[in-house]
């Protein structure tokens, strides 16, 4: 059974339950309230004909009989209402009930109006069949002056227009059951209709993107903020980030196959070489140095891999990032040695702060983004890097240089894998990466519950900040203001392989 049926079947049944609820509320209000008012008027009547009975004890010979005498006659005609008078006691002895008195349309009947309530001591309503036709009878006893009873006036009236009322209110109350169930279900199609109508548009797109390879399907905005469109939002908000994905994948497995395919192309280049002419000692380092960077670059893909499917655990402890940020300054000279480039290192600011992280990442994170100023900015420029706590919640690394700078579209990208901006103005050597250090990077912040903050101009360099939370919020005075190393390499020497590269 389809969800649109179950709703219109849930409403239809809903709306019959509350229509039926309500018809038997009305129906006992109507059934009440009109017998409520006959039950009223045969009250006062027989109140009013009970005031005209005279009951006068005759007391001769020391009886105690009595004789009941009528005032007017005219009490006995009260249109629409049959009235018996009756006499069940004389004096203290109870006797055969004798009918004293009767209404004109009692002519000629001797039978109480209800039998069974003739001896009734106390004023009752009962309902009864008379002469064939439904009848609403009040019984109520009459008295002598010393309160001992004497008989009953029995008097009723039809209560066949209650009958006719409440038929016609039955029929009536079924009748619109009836019409209501219909409406109901065809309400609740049209009102299923409209409020399933988004889910099976969000079922078709769905289908769509199973069957082929188009994840640029996308279900109309213009909806109401209730669930389905919020569920709405949340399907074209998936689909977007599935495509990115799905893009991010093409190029990453594009980018790794050129990337891949350069080393390659160089250690098959060398050995036709060494087949061609005997082995060298220039083909054989060359055969190594791209060996070497094809390796750095498959683990760099392997720790990323397996940084995406949860596979790599980082113990985080109290960290001192200020001594681990005066560790990585001392190997910046190497750094630049090993690139044979003439630059100028700052250490800014060196504030104590501690956070709670992992040692190795964290230089990890530090010389990567050295790694990628040194890449970017000219000899003579200037690197600078800064630890400080930015408010009582946060750490702040900053590595700022005075570099070629990044574009307004690169900065969009940077941190995409196997991104490179600006190939002819960067300052590369055959030891850089391909293209993921910035990725890495993010990924250390990210475990880190930190964030990454990049500020750049072209021709005037870049500044990257890494927001990192504070251990504790007690900051210690600054240890350090600022200290410069000015190294100016000679020659060049061979890069280890803990140097890792990366590029903005």
């Amino acid at each position: 059974m389809s969800i649109r049926t179950k709703i219109s079947l849930w409403y239809a049944g809903l709306l019959t339950l509350i229509i039926i609820a309500f018809s038997i509320a009305v129906f006992g209000v109507i059934q009440a309230t009109i017998i409520n008012s006959i039950d009223s008027g045969l009250a006062r009547s027989s109140s009013n004909i009970i005031r005209n009975i005279r009951v006068i004890p005759l007391g001769e010979f020391g009886t105690l009989e009595t004789s009941v005498i009528f005032r007017n006659e005219e009490i006995f005609r009260v249109p629409g209402l049959s009235v018996q008078v009756w006499q069940t006691r004389d004096g203290e002895n109870t006797m055969d009930p004798i009918l004293l008195q009767s209404s004109f349309d009692l002519t000629g009947f001797t039978r109480p109006l209800d039998a069974n309530a003739l001896a009734s001591e106390r004023p009752n309503f009962t309902d009864v069949e008379f002469n064939n036709m439904p009848e609403r009878v009040m019984t109520r006893p009459f008295t002598t002056a010393g309160g001992q009873k004497i008989g009953v006036v029995q008097i009723s009236s039809s209560t066949l227009i209650v009958e006719q009322v409440t038929d016609g209110v039955l029929s009536i109350m079924i009748s619109a059951t009836v019409i209501g169930v219909v409406v109901s279900i065809v309400l609740g199609m049209m009102v299923s209709y409209r409020a399933v109508r988004p889910i099976q548009e969000i079922t078709a797109a769905a289908t769509k993107v199973s069957t082929t390879t188009d994840l640029s399907t996308r279900l109309p905005n213009n909806v109401p903020d209730d669930e389905i469109g919020r569920l709405t939002k949340v399907f074209n908000h998936m689909m977007a980030r599935l495509e990115h994905i799905f893009g991010v994948q093409q190029r990453f497995v594009a980018d790794l196959s050129h990337e891949l395919r350069t080393p390659l192309t160089a250690i098959q280049g060398n050995l036709d070489i060494i087949k061609r002419f005997g082995a060298d000692e220039s083909s054989i380092q060359a055969i190594q140095d791209e060996t070497q960077r094809m390796t750095r670059m498959v683990n760099e893909v392997l720790m990323l891999a397996r940084a995406d499917y949860g596979d790599i655990t980082i113990d985080m402890y109290p960290l001192d990032l200020d001594a681990l940020v005066e560790d990585c300054y001392n190997t910046f000279p190497a750094l630049a040695h090993a690139r044979n480039r003439d630059l100028t290192f700052e250490l800014v600011r060196n504030e104590a702060v501690q956070i709670n992280g992992n040692y190795e990442r964290m230089q990890q994170v530090v010389s990567n983004l050295v790694v990628n100023a040194i890449k970017f900015t000219a000899d003579k420029g200037i690197i600078s890097i800064s630890v400080y706590p930015r408010n009582e919640q946060t750490a702040v690394i900053e590595v700022s240089d005075t570099g070629i700078g990044i574009s307004a579209e690169d900065l969009e990208r940077i941190f995409d894998r196997f991104y490179q901006a600006d190939h002819s103005r960067r300052h590369f050597t055959d030891h850089d990466g391909a293209g993921l250090g910035l990725s890495i990077v993010k990924w250390i912040v990210d475990t880190h519950n930190g964030t990454i903050e990049v500020e750049s101009k072209p021709d005037e360099g870049s500044t990257f900040k890494i927001l990192i939370p504070l251990l504790k919020e007690n900051v210690e005075s600054q240890k350090s203001t600022t200290e410069v190393i000015h190294y100016q390499s000679t020659a060049p020497y061979a890069v280890t392989d803990n140097d890792v590269s990366i590029t903005s």
